[in-house]
């Protein structure tokens, strides 16, 4: 007998333990199962309500669909990555041949497949369920279709998600494909037909904070020279695109951030408040980029609305007081803590929202060398929404609960940006 004969008889009985054990796997699992699950057990009586549905219908019956998802999650809730996998590939067939080829029913399916896989760490199959999602939804919808907003948002998501529990490296293939997402999104909604609500701003805030996480991925990171291959096919996102420059990024935060402004100000039934607040997170995000001059514009405009009010004064001190910690990643600016749980420590805060000027106050602890510097690294790139009085940003004093004894950093939330991450010197970019 020939070795290329011995080999095809190989391959074939390769091939016949695989077709077994698939057919196994998608078709016999109940019997499989219920001799070692107890009846009550949710997989069994999936398992269960899947062999009933296709005794009374057929076995790609469409309401299969929901039975395959459920049957899916309880897997991965037992760690079964591979069983969740074939539960939501069968699904995706089922709807396939219900539906079609092209039908957007299918998303929940390839969200969850992308979800294993990348679990698994099978990522271009991971990235190439998400790029279908766009290929299918942008087939039935259009390229600038408002529905597209949602659906781009939502890969999205999944895009920053993955790129938060991957090493900055592996990572940075997630920005790569949401930067174009987050072009297109931003085309999506920057037209007159698309209705002003809140989920809108939030995709347009949504925009701001991917541009601000690429931004500061370059800053600490520098962009990978080895980004030549993508987990991408023909026509996806990940291919169309490679972030640039921190500068590149500040404009495009920006612009999401004026259209938000934009759209509130249109917007009759938006009170001071609203408006307020949407020039005081377009403040913060020139100040995080060391535009100053656009900043104190930005906050001022945000004063006067505040103080044109029936309560004024009071309306301005209630939002303007205090100075606030920037967090660009975060959906709310939230006042900076301060308590008397032990050590606090009381600095100043420049015009520019700079911290300096570290002091403990507490009768039993003083302030050391060694402390007064980690919380000068601490605070070195980050900024705090200034006070403003009467339409005048002021330098002011803050005091903030520190354990000095515990890691500082551990204190605060706030994301670090480095300050020189774009030229601070061309206030132009601002415009």
């Amino acid at each position: 007998m020939t070795n290329c004969s011995r080999s095809k008889r190989q391959n074939n009985n390769l091939m016949t333990v695989i077709t077994a054990l698939m057919a196994a796997l998608l078709c016999g699992q109940s019997s499989a199962q219920s001799t070692l699950l107890d009846e009550s057990d949710p997989l069994l009586k999936h398992l269960d309500a899947i062999d009933q549905m296709e005794a009374e219908y057929s076995a790609y019956a469409a309401e299969l669909g929901d039975l395959y998802l459920a049957l899916g999650k309880i897997h991965i809730e037992r760690q079964e990555y591979p069983e969740a996998l074939a539960a939501y590939q069968r699904g995706l067939q089922t709807d396939r041949i219900n539906y079609g080829l092209d039908s957007v029913s299918q998303t929940p399916y390839l969200l969850a497949v992308a979800d294993i896989e990348a679990a698994m760490g099978e990522w271009k199959k991971s990235f190439e369920a998400i790029n279908h999602i766009y290929t299918i939804s942008t087939s039935s919808y259009g390229q600038t279709d408002p529905r597209m907003a949602d659906v781009i948002a939502q890969l999205l998501s999944w895009h920053l998600r993955w790129y938060e529990n991957r090493t900055p490296k592996d990572g940075f293939a997630h920005l790569v494909a949401s930067e174009k997402l987050s072009d297109r999104l931003h085309s999506v909604i920057d037209q007159e037909s698309v209705i002003n609500s809140q989920q809108t701003l939030d995709q347009l805030r949504q925009i701001s904070r991917l541009q601000y996480t690429i931004a500061k991925h370059i800053t600490q990171h520098r962009e990978p020279k080895d980004i030549g291959v993508t987990f991408s096919t023909s026509g996806s996102i990940a291919s169309e695109s490679r972030p640039g420059t921190s500068h590149r990024h500040f404009q495009k935060g920006r612009d999401a951030l004026k259209s938000v402004v934009r759209l509130i100000a249109k917007d009759p039934n938006s009170s001071a408040i609203d408006n307020a607040e949407s020039l005081a997170h377009l403040g913060d995000w020139f100040l995080m980029f060391n535009q100053r001059r656009s900043a104190t514009e930005s906050y001022r405009l945000a004063s006067e609305l505040l103080r044109a009010t029936d309560s004024g004064e009071e309306a301005e001190k209630s939002f303007f007081g205090t100075p606030k910690l920037i967090n660009l990643l975060a959906e709310n600016t939230a006042s900076a803590p301060s308590d008397d749980k032990s050590a606090t420590v009381v600095f100043s805060i420049s015009r520019n929202g700079v911290a300096s000027k570290f002091r403990a106050i507490d009768e039993n602890q003083s302030l050391s060398n060694a402390d007064n510097n980690k919380l000068v690294r601490k605070f070195r790139s980050k900024r705090f929404r200034p006070v403003v009085e009467g339409g005048i940003i002021k330098a002011s004093e803050h005091a903030i609960y520190i354990d000095l004894n515990s890691d500082i950093k551990s204190q605060e939330p706030n994301p670090e940006a480095e300050t020189n991450s774009v030229d601070t010197s061309n206030e132009a970019m601002s415009g």
